[in-house]
């Protein structure tokens, strides 16, 4: 079913018009079964162009990197265009600011000048967290860049990801999430008891926003 809803999603875009499209993923495990049913599926792969939604700061062949563990299952069997956040040999702060140029140089802009994605696929985690918007952490008050290098003390790591302006001017958003901790997380943000998640401030700013349970 999930893949399904997805797959739907994308082919209305596509059907939409005749221009290429944008789509974001986030890595982590809960997307995986859903984007390997997803490359059977047959669809114009050719005006698709994928983009990372967060990363680790690791090399793009560690087995932690987001792009390059969707890259085995996914982009590595359709002929899509996909970007990688990692520039080997680059900073991760030059990391950060090429993909945000890479943002800006290929996708329209929102009216507020922002980079605009057709749809962006989020996750969430067990403390509300989606995208690398970790509770606390100074990415959450971002209102200018596009694509952050955000500190994470609690993981003792730094994260890349793309910042709220970017994730709000998304035409669509869907939120992929798994477990009864993070339907609690929901509810609670329904309830207008979950102010204090990352996520929250999607879920009350954003007019299009999706939910499917993996």
């Amino acid at each position: 079913f999930s893949a399904d809803f997805l797959k739907d999603t994308i082919n209305n875009l596509l059907e939409k018009d005749e221009n290429p499209i944008s789509i974001a993923l986030s890595g982590g495990n809960t997307p995986m079964p859903i984007l390997n049913i997803l490359k059977e599926e047959d669809l114009d792969w050719n005006r698709i162009s994928f983009y990372m939604v967060d990363e680790r700061c690791v090399s793009t062949s560690d087995s932690q990197c987001n792009y390059n563990n969707i890259n085995e299952v996914f982009f590595s069997k359709i002929p899509s265009k996909s970007y990688s956040m990692i520039v080997e040999g680059n900073s991760y702060k030059e990391c950060a600011e090429h993909y945000q140029l890479l943002l800006e140089n290929n996708l329209n802009k929102s009216s507020h000048g922002i980079p605009e994605f057709d749809l962006i696929l989020l996750g969430m985690g067990e403390d509300g967290h989606t995208a690398s918007l970790f509770p606390n952490t100074n990415a959450l008050k971002e209102k200018v860049n596009s694509v952050v290098l955000n500190e994470v003390p609690q993981l003792s790591t730094h994260r890349i990801t793309i910042s709220y302006p970017v994730i709000l001017a998304s035409k669509n958003v869907i939120v992929l999430f798994t477990g009864e901790k993070k339907e609690e997380i929901v509810e609670e943000i329904y309830l207008n008891k979950g102010t204090s998640y990352p996520i929250n401030k999607i879920v009350q700013e954003h007019s299009n926003i999706k939910w499917i349970i993996g």
